[in-house]
């Protein structure tokens, strides 16, 4: 993995500042790193985070999502009474208008099993409110303990050191320093910031289209009813998710 400082050494070399006394300080090269790994993460939604400490409670329907969740893909439900192998029950994700058909005015109502979850609030802690943080509200409310299996896509520490890995996926390494170098230049009112931003949008762009899926296969499943809980002739399904 490349680690912040070899970033910045990276960076250093593209504004010829390698063999020379230093302009940028480290500090300010690296906080644009940060923004640009932040950039990359927000529109690329590449950082996928698979979190499994979040305890689901008997009764409880409403649940804050990690700090660091822009967006989630996926919910899934394990019963505390079903260990040995568990049971996993992936919820329907969907939103406060459309639940309302279905809910009315019974938000509450408990069963075994959750079916459904609505994520509310916005990524972060925007002035320090409760309301700026995401929720996912499920419903059913579960009538049991279990876990939740959380599915997303996060954003970069905004705090990293020189010593931390480059908050970016493997083989774009050279991304962040591109967003870095452009900025860099357009602070010194060097023309050449947007030769430099045209070579950041364009390899951003092909990573966006690289990573829609981590695999290069047909988006079908077939099977032949045996052994899999199905019965009949052959089926198939075509999936349409990135993961």
């Amino acid at each position: 993995m490349t680690t912040y400082q070899s970033a910045i050494n990276d960076l250093r070399a593209r504004l010829d500042e390698k063999n020379i006394a230093h302009y940028w300080a480290d500090t300010d090269l690296l906080n644009w790193l940060i923004q640009g790994c932040t950039d990359i993460a927000r529109r690329s939604e590449t950082l996928i985070e698979y979190n499994t400490t979040l305890n689901a409670v008997a009764g409880l329907a409403d649940y804050n999502l990690p700090a660091d969740c822009l967006r989630v893909h996926r919910i899934e439900f394990i019963p505390q009474s079903t260990v040995n192998p568990p049971l996993v029950y992936p919820l329907q994700l969907s939103t406060m208008y459309e639940m309302d058909q279905l809910w009315g005015s019974m938000q509450y109502l408990q069963s075994v099993y959750p079916s459904w979850a609505v994520i509310r609030g916005t990524p972060g802690n925007p002035l320090n409110r409760a309301s700026g943080v995401l929720v996912f509200k499920v419903y059913p409310v579960p009538s049991q303990n279990g876990a939740w299996n959380l599915f997303y896509y996060a954003m970069p520490n905004p705090a990293a050191q020189l010593s931390d890995n480059l908050a970016v996926s493997a083989g774009y390494e050279n991304l962040p320093v591109l967003y870095a170098e452009h900025v860099a230049l357009r602070a010194d009112r060097d023309p050449r910031w947007q030769e430099s931003k045209a070579l950041y949008e364009q390899d951003l762009l092909a990573m966006i289209e690289m990573t829609r899926r981590l695999h290069d296969q047909s988006r079908q499943i077939s099977w032949a009813g045996t052994g899999t809980g199905f019965s009949g002739g052959y089926s198939s399904y075509d999936g349409t998710g990135g993961w």
